[in-house]
C-alpha cells in the first residue's frame, strides 16, 4: 500500500521539534491510530501530518527529499503510529517513522511556502529610523536575510557536527577543454555556542575537497577571507569554492567531470567530517 503522491518538497529530519501535548490537537493522534487501524485512508493521515508541519506543530528544515517509490508502509510504521496514540512510545520514535517514509519516498506531503521577501511592515520600521544611514544599514539587513532564506528554500540540509551546509545544486562549465565547477554554499553555526571556524588556506592545508570515489580534486580558488570562516552562534555566511585547473606544487590535478560517477563535497574538520552529494550535471 502506498501513500498518495502529494508535492515532493521537503524531508523531515532528526531536529524535528513537536509542539506541547497543551497544544497537539486530539484529531491528529485520533488519525495516527485510525490510519493504523485501518479506519481512514493514507491520505487522511498525510493531511493529518501537513496540517502539523503547515501549523509549526511539527518544525522542520527545508531540504530536498528521496525520490518516490513504489515500496510498501512497513508494519512497524503503522504500530508507532498506534503506540504514539497510545502514549508507549515517544513524539520522537513517531517521527522517525515519518522520516522513513519521506526520505524513501513512500509518502510526500505538500508544505506551505512563504515569501521570503521583506515585508511591507519590515521597510516601514527601516524607515522610522532616524538617520539615512541607519536607514539604509536597516534595509540592507532586511534583504541580506531574504537572500539567505531564499536560498535555504532551495537547497538541501546537511549537518556536519555543530555546521548546517545548505546547497542548492550547481552546472559543470567547460571551457578551453577544462571543466569548471563553482559550488555555493550556505553555512550555519546551529549546534554551537561557541564560534565555529572554517579553515582552508590553501590546496594543500584544506579541509575541504572534492572526489568522485576514486580521485580527489583540490581547490583552485575560494572566498575564504583570511583562510577561514568564522561563524558565531547562530551566524549565516555564503561561500564559493571552484575547482577547475590544478594550483600548487603540481602535486594536483586538474578537475575532470564524467556524468558516470557520483561526486561528493568532502568536510574534514576537527569539529566534525562528512559527505554532501553534488549531483552534478
Amino acid at each position: 500500500m502506498k501513500i498518495k503522491a502529494m508535492l515532493l518538497v521537503l524531508l523531515i529530519v532528526p531536529s524535528i521539534q513537536l509542539a506541547t501535548a497543551e497544544e497537539l490537537p486530539t484529531w491528529i493522534k485520533n488519525n495516527a491510530k485510525w490510519w493504523a487501524d485501518g479506519t481512514i485512508e493514507d491520505s487522511d493521515f498525510v493531511q493529518g501530518v501537513q496540517y502539523m508541519i503547515n501549523n509549526n506543530i511539527i518544525q522542520i528544515p527545508q531540504t530536498a527529499q528521496g525520490e518516490r517509490s513504489s515500496q510498501e508502509i512497513p508494519v512497524w510504521i503503522k504500530n508507532n503510529a498506534k503506540w504514539w496514540a497510545d502514549g508507549t512510545i515517544s513524539d520522537m520514535d513517531f517521527i522517525q517513522g515519518i522520516q522513513f517514509l519521506i526520505k524513501n519516498g513512500i509518502m510526500t506531503v505538500n508544505v506551505a511556502t512563504q515569501s521570503t521577501e521583506p515585508t511591507d511592515s519590515q521597510l516601514q520600521a527601516c524607515q522610522q529610523k532616524k538617520t539615512q544611514r541607519e536607514q539604509y544599514e536597516c534595509e540592507k539587513a532586511l534583504k541580506a536575510t531574504s537572500e539567505l532564506d531564499e536560498f535555504k528554500s532551495k537547497a538541501t540540509m546537511t549537518t556536519i557536527g555543530p555546521v548546517t551546509f545548505y546547497y542548492a545544486g550547481t552546472t559543470v562549465e567547460h571551457s578551453g577543454g577544462q571543466d569548471i565547477v563553482n559550488l555555493k554554499f550556505l553555512v550555519e553555526n546551529t549546534g554551537s555556542d561557541n564560534n565555529v571556524a572554517l579553515y582552508c588556506t590553501g590546496p594543500a592545508v584544506c579541509n575541504y575537497d572534492v572526489s568522485d570515489g576514486v580521485t580527489t580534486f583540490k581547490y583552485s580558488a575560494n572566498d575564504f577571507t583570511n583562510g577561514q570562516i568564522v561563524l558565531k552562534p547562530g551566524s549565516s555566511r555564503i561561500f564559493n569554492i571552484l575547482f577547475g585547473p590544478a594550483i600548487g606544487y603540481g602535486s594536483y590535478v586538474d578537475f575532470k567531470f564524467d556524468p558516470s560517477k557520483e561526486y561528493t563535497f568532502n568536510v574534514k574538520e576537527p569539529w566534525g567530517s562528512g559527505s554532501i552529494p553534488l549531483n552534478l550535471k
